[in-house]
């Protein structure tokens, strides 16, 4: 009987624990609804209270959830930009990364409220996205780039989830580091960072791996640091739900994402999404990136987005899980 117990409970942390890593790895992208139980504002109690309520009584629960992950740079560029969606009747989880050097425009009335907070932004509103949380604050920046991703994708993104990159870091060591097979040679000095890894199988630490998803030297741009990106989030999921792992790095993982994330998501809302934690599995996750092409103006290397085939891209993955 214990041993049954003692299954049944693994499987319920390892079902919790999931829903940890596909909603809350930090700067390739996640979205934790577990992670709100902790968030860096101050928790009140009615906060606890509602949380309570949710964790008990049935909740009610979007049939799709849609979030903004923002994984934010010491120099507060968005050096990551994922849409997660959640599906809450399969269970399915997609992930669509959005390329940060996407060219976007403000709309006036953006300028005008960066404007007012006493921040400066381009005349023209002409910029790539992952400028737009500099330029705008942190105050603002979560939320323009919601409004922003919402009319490049064609979707309501009903939430947003900014982290900081130093989350990242504090993560893939808890964890003890991840395996990867580092592809190319990667040498880049940053006013943040230093990147400096050599080709081949190796583990990687929490600063290593940061290197390894911000290096952008590729023969396709930062579409390649896109897809490295996910590569890495697949070989840091398996690392992280590797049974050893579990009972040591939960509690790692929830602090850090209590200290360095920002979010809108209602606390409240806590255990009704909980409730579907059991319909999340692995192999319901699906890893897109947002199709572009590169194009050089004025000097400056963007990714152009063609916002119709991106609308129906987005619409194909969400109502078929696949494209």
């Amino acid at each position: 009987m214990k041993g049954i117990f003692l299954m049944k409970f693994l499987k319920v942390l390892k079902t919790i624990f999931i829903m940890i890593i596909i909603f809350v790895t930090v700067s390739i992208g996640t979205f934790t609804i577990l992670a709100v139980l902790t968030p860096s504002m101050p928790i009140t109690a009615s906060d606890i209270a509602s949380t309570l309520s949710g964790l008990i009584f049935p909740g009610s629960v979007r049939p799709q959830t849609n979030a903004l992950i923002l994984g934010i740079d010491d120099g507060g560029l968005s050096d990551t930009i994922m849409l997660a969606s959640f599906n809450s009747e399969t269970g399915r989880v997609d992930l669509i990364s959005i390329p940060r050097d996407t060219r976007i425009q403000l709309p006036a009335e953006h300028i005008t409220k960066i404007q007012q907070a006493g921040r400066f932004v381009p005349q023209s509103g002409i910029m790539k996205f992952c400028e737009l949380h500099s330029f705008a604050g942190p105050d603002l920046g979560p939320t323009l780039m919601k409004y922003k991703a919402e009319y490049i994708l064609g979707i309501d993104i009903h939430y947003y989830v900014s982290l900081s990159l130093q989350a990242f870091r504090h993560v893939v060591d808890a964890v003890g580091g991840v395996y990867f097979d580092v592809p190319q040679r990667m040498h880049y000095i940053g006013y943040d960072i230093l990147i400096d890894l050599h080709p081949g199988p190796q583990l990687l630490n929490g600063h290593n791996a940061e290197g390894l998803v911000r290096f952008r030297q590729y023969r396709d741009g930062d579409l390649g640091r896109v897809r490295m990106q996910q590569e890495f989030l697949a070989a840091l999921m398996r690392e992280m739900l590797q049974l050893e792992n579990l009972f040591a790095t939960t509690n790692a993982i929830l602090t850090t994402t209590a200290r360095y994330m920002d979010t809108n998501f209602p606390i409240g809302n806590v255990g009704a999404y909980l409730r579907r934690a059991n319909r999340i599995s692995t192999d319901n996750l699906g890893l897109n990136t947002l199709p572009g092409t590169l194009q050089n103006i004025n000097g400056i290397s963007f990714v152009i987005i063609n916002t119709y085939q991106a609308r129906q891209f987005v619409t194909n993955i969400l109502n078929e899980g696949e494209y």
